[in-house]
């Protein structure tokens, strides 16, 4: 049976594709050994069958290549989203903390703001009913509803400080009833043991007592009792109610003050515990009250004033630092700036508040990654600062007066030279960056920023200073880019008529010429040849590409600049043309394009642009037309 050349190739290498090359147990040399000694097999087969491996290998590569790119694409946003959620997690443990920190020193804070309720003490279990003998004193129980106080009071000894005994003490508004607890299993459960009239009794606060002892001193004519609350906020509420009945018994002015300000001399122990436990609304409100009360102070609370201003400062500065702190909520960050206001730290917490924005916003900042193109971070970019400016005028104006708003410009002036120095090492002075970037780029700028304006915001004019020297330095580097691919091809041009038979190459030809409202373009074209040559076409492509981006960076300090580079760009390549004119139609049909359709051209947009003439616009015309004229009418001569 007879099999044609390409059969008996495919009968040949049949067994061979089913090998599997990724066998451990394969041998290449073997192999190639195998496929040569095959009977029916030549040069040509093994030569065609090798270039088919390498296609196998080829697409195997690119497929490995794309799953790759697609891997490395889905671990890339894995990781953005995993960086999310643990700056997620971090602020949550933070806010956490917090809330666990502000429960714990609930009690403590509240314990003092107490004493400020020490005025109607709250009734203890036993009443004056349950007192045993009341009648032996000439009292009588039922009819005794003048109770103010009532409480367990430890009876200690004056040398040791050792507890004797525990009392019960009852305090009316004329009389101090002293009571012992009954046996167990009688009834009433207490006995009346003493008795003091209000009129003879002296309260006074041992001056060496432990902060922690709740020591009272009572005393008579001929006796004394040395008794120890359970708990500071207990002794501060005794010491108030004795020292406001005999204010009240006695009528004198001096206890009243002593009432007004016994819980004085503890209110900055108070205070720096509510700083410790981050209890900051309890400690401003117990300044404040404080304050206040301070106010109409006597000689005896000289001391006091000092050590409240003291905690007050410490408090503040505690606020301070805890607006620094990364993690805090905005919504945190507004109590705490309100709480400095009720300081009347103004001054700090005008500061405090904007460098926490500014961290807010150095650290947004940090996050955005030039991932993709540049207009597309730089658009990012300028949304991000600009839409955090204008969330801080909007709460900076609620939260401070118009004597504040000075400081806000000069902060925000200074965020705006940070942001400006991103924008000049991202895109302004970046060597990959062409000037059709640039100039979207500033446009975002200037568009973001322009939006302030409805806020009462004016930054323009602070940003284009900014700006300015970047935007110049980058028109330079692409005038000199256009000057230099300009006169490379201008050295390689031999002013012939190029052709351009296929219709794409036609297409894109009036597409070029239609956008500078060139019509008759089949004057152009003779024969299927074009007669605009390759340098002359590419210099209208370029020119247009110049001025589409040059005309966003147009303004008083870029005019200059622009003209400049387009004037050398059009006299190079004038001034290429008449030194190699020969006389040919060709150079009368491609500097007549130049001076009637491209430079005009680009005069009337550049005068529309800038709102009136450019003189020095003027002046190329006349002598880009002046040496074409030389040239021309030398005839063929070359013109120097």
């Amino acid at each position: 049976k007879t099999y044609s050349r390409d059969r008996l190739y495919c009968l040949a290498f049949d067994d061979m594709a089913r090998v599997n090359f990724g066998s451990v147990d394969f041998q290449p040399e073997d192999y190639v050994y195998g496929v040569c000694d095959s009977s029916g097999v030549s040069l040509t087969d093994i030569q065609r069958y090798k270039a088919r491996l390498n296609g196998d290998v080829e697409a195997n590569n690119a497929a490995l290549r794309t799953n790759v790119n697609k891997n490395y694409a889905n671990f890339i946003e894995t990781a953005k989203e995993t960086s999310k959620l643990e700056a997620d997690m971090f602020e949550l443990g933070n806010l956490l903390n917090e809330q666990s920190a502000i429960m714990r020193g609930l009690n403590l804070a509240v314990a003092a703001v107490q004493p400020a309720r020490a005025a109607e003490p709250e009734p203890d279990r036993f009443v004056l009913a349950d007192v045993q003998g009341l009648e032996r004193a000439g009292l009588n129980p039922l009819a005794a509803t003048d109770c103010v106080m009532a409480g367990p009071l430890a009876l200690l000894d004056p040398d040791t400080f050792a507890t004797k005994a525990k009392k019960y003490f009852f305090l009316l508004t004329k009389l101090l009833i002293i009571a012992r607890p009954a046996k167990a299993g009688r009834t009433p459960p207490l006995v009346f043991e003493d008795l003091a009239n209000l009129t003879d009794l002296t309260v006074a606060d041992p001056a060496d007592a432990d902060s922690g002892s709740g020591r009272i001193l009572l005393q008579t004519e001929d006796r004394s009792w040395l008794v120890a609350a359970a708990s500071p906020a207990d002794k501060r509420a005794w010491l108030l109610a004795l020292r406001r009945t005999l204010g009240k018994l006695r009528g004198t002015k001096s206890d009243t003050t002593t009432l007004q300000h016994t819980w004085l001399d503890d209110a900055p122990e108070d205070i720096e515990v509510c700083i410790a436990q981050r209890a900051f609304g309890a400690a401003v409100d117990l300044v404040e009250r404080a304050q206040e009360e301070l106010q109409g102070g006597g000689p005896r609370l000289d001391a006091v004033p000092a050590r409240i201003d003291a905690c007050a400062r410490k408090l503040a500065a505690a606020l301070v630092t805890e607006m620094a702190r990364p993690a805090l909520r905005r919504h945190a960050i507004r109590t705490t700036v309100q709480l400095l206001l009720r300081l009347d730290e103004h001054e700090k917490a005008c500061r405090a508040y904007l460098d926490s924005w500014a961290a807010t916003i150095q650290r947004e900042t940090r996050r955005l990654k030039m991932e993709g193109s540049t207009e597309l971070y730089v658009f990012k970019l300028s949304q991000m600062f600009f839409g955090l400016l204008r969330s801080t005028c909007h709460e900076f104006a609620y939260l401070f007066d118009n004597s504040a708003k000075s400081a806000y410009v000069r902060w925000a002036q200074l965020q705006l030279t940070c942001y400006a120095a991103v924008l000049a090492r991202q895109v302004l002075d970046s060597t990959t960056s062409s000037l059709a970037t640039v100039a979207d780029c500033v446009t975002t700028a200037r568009t973001s920023c322009a939006a302030l304006l409805d806020d009462g915001l004016d930054l323009q004019f602070a940003l284009d200073a900014l700006i300015n020297d970047g935007i110049v330095r980058a028109i330079e580097e692409a005038g000199r880019s256009w000057v230099s691919a300009t006169a490379h091809r201008l050295a390689d041009e031999t002013w012939n008529p190029r052709p351009l038979g296929s219709r794409s190459e036609q297409q894109v030809f009036r597409a070029h010429m239609a956008a500078y409202g060139i019509d008759h373009v089949d004057d152009y074209f003779e024969g299927g040849m074009c007669l605009l040559s390759d340098a002359t076409t590419q210099l209208c492509i370029e020119t247009r590409a110049f001025f589409t981006s040059a005309a966003q960076l147009l303004d008083l300090h870029t005019l200059g600049p622009i003209v400049e580079w387009t004037n050398n760009v059009l006299l190079l390549f004038m001034g290429k043309l008449s030194d190699n004119f020969d006389g040919r139609p060709i150079f009368h049909t491609n500097a007549a394009f130049v001076l009637d359709f491209v430079f005009p051209a680009i005069r009337t947009a550049f005068e529309r642009k800038h709102g009136g003439s450019i003189p020095a616009l003027a002046q190329l015309a006349s002598d880009l037309t002046r040496r074409w004229a030389e040239a021309a009418s030398d005839d063929g001569i070359t013109h120097i």
